[in-house]
């Protein structure tokens, strides 16, 4: 029987993120992907010692990710979510509500109520804003522990 050669070769690439006029990264995609797919993609061949695979790497994604392993990054999603909610300044909430719930809604943020419940009146709070502008402040607090968040 023939055998059939399979090459798999994975491209892994990000546009640079990093703003050269501020330094300040626009979005936290590379230093999300380097801490959960990048390194677990090629640790999972320990599993299949006899799979070959071949892992590219763009340059603007090694140079992105190198800024963060010398700690020269100015990654504001980094910067809110490694503070103590409160510590935070509302316009710092702001940008938690809004920015950090980019993330598929029914399969990671569903996962979590307590998280789902704060997407959800943050998504109900911006349309009453449209609609009326003081009737947000009868909305509730969205409140939560840590505890709650585990599945």
């Amino acid at each position: 029987m023939p055998v059939l050669r399979v090459i798999v070769l994975w491209h892994q690439h990000q546009p640079f993120y990093k703003d050269l006029v501020t330094g300040e990264y626009r979005l936290p995609w590379v230093r999300l992907h380097a801490l959960k797919d990048y390194y677990g993609m090629v640790k999972l061949l320990d599993e299949f010692p006899n799979v070959h695979q071949t892992f590219n790497l763009v340059p603007s994604l090694i140079t992105q990710i190198q800024d963060y392993v010398a700690g020269t990054t100015r990654d504001p999603f980094l910067e809110v979510a490694a503070k103590p909610a409160k510590d935070l300044s509302s316009a710092e909430r702001r940008f938690c509500l809004q920015y950090l719930f980019q993330a598929n809604p029914v399969h990671v943020i569903g996962r979590y109520p307590a998280i789902a419940s704060c997407q959800n009146a943050f998504v109900a709070s911006l349309w009453i804003k449209r609609i009326s502008p003081s009737a947000h402040r009868t909305l509730p607090t969205c409140r939560f522990s840590p505890g709650r968040l585990v599945r």
